[in-house]
C-alpha cells in the first residue's frame, strides 16, 4: 500500500498539496476504553513516516474517497487529557497530512482548519497486541494497545482519542 501512496505523490509534485498536520493519538484512554502505549505510538510514526492513506471520514468506500497522505510524524512528551494528574508521563503523536490539491473535499477540509473550526483526526486499522489490565475482582481496568497495523486516518468531529485535533 505504502508503495501505491508514494506513486501517487510522484504524480503530485511539490506545491500541489494542503499541509495540515495533528494530534493521531495519543497515551489518553479513548472513549473506547483503550489507551495507546509508547511502543504503540512509535510503530504508527513508523507507518506514518512512509505514507497511510487520508480519508475525509471512515467510510466502507475508502479507496474512492483517498484525499491525501501522512508524511511523517513525531512523537512527544505531552499533558495529555488522561494523563495529567496521573504518575505515568504522557505522550503525543503528532502527523503531517499532505492533502491532494485536485480534491475538492480536501480543499474545503483546509479551509476549515485554516478558519479555526475544530477539526479531529481519527485512525483505522487493527490492533496486534493488547494488554488487559484486571482489578482483584476481575473487572478490566485498563486496555493498552502495544501493537497495531494501520489502514489509514480519517477526519472525525468527535474523535474517540481526546487529544487528537488538527492544529
Amino acid at each position: 500500500r505504502s508503495e501505491n501512496i508514494n506513486k501517487q505523490s510522484q504524480n503530485n509534485p511539490e506545491g500541489s498539496f494542503y499541509k495540515i498536520n495533528g494530534i493521531a493519538s495519543s497515551t489518553s484512554k479513548d472513549w473506547h476504553g483503550t489507551e495507546m502505549s509508547l511502543p504503540a505510538l512509535k510503530e504508527m510514526k513508523e507507518q506514518f513516516d512512509k505514507g497511510v492513506p487520508y480519508l475525509p471520514t471512515h467510510s466502507d468506500n475508502e479507496w474512492n474517497d483517498v484525499i491525501g497522505k501522512t508524511e511523517g510524524a513525531e512523537i512527544y512528551r505531552d499533558n495529555t487529557l488522561e494523563n495529567q494528574n496521573d504518575e505515568e508521563e504522557g505522550y503525543s503523536l503528532r502527523v503531517n497530512v499532505l492533502l491532494y490539491k485536485e480534491e475538492e473535499i480536501a480543499e474545503k477540509l483546509y479551509k476549515r482548519v485554516k478558519r479555526g473550526e475544530k477539526v479531529g483526526m481519527s485512525i483505522g486499522g487493527w490492533f496486534k497486541e493488547i494488554d488487559v489490565i484486571e482489578n482483584e475482582d476481575g473487572d478490566i481496568e485498563r486496555v493498552i494497545v502495544n501493537d497495531l497495523q494501520l489502514d489509514h486516518l480519517a477526519t472525525t468531529r468527535n474523535p474517540s482519542n481526546p487529544d487528537s485535533y488538527i492544529s
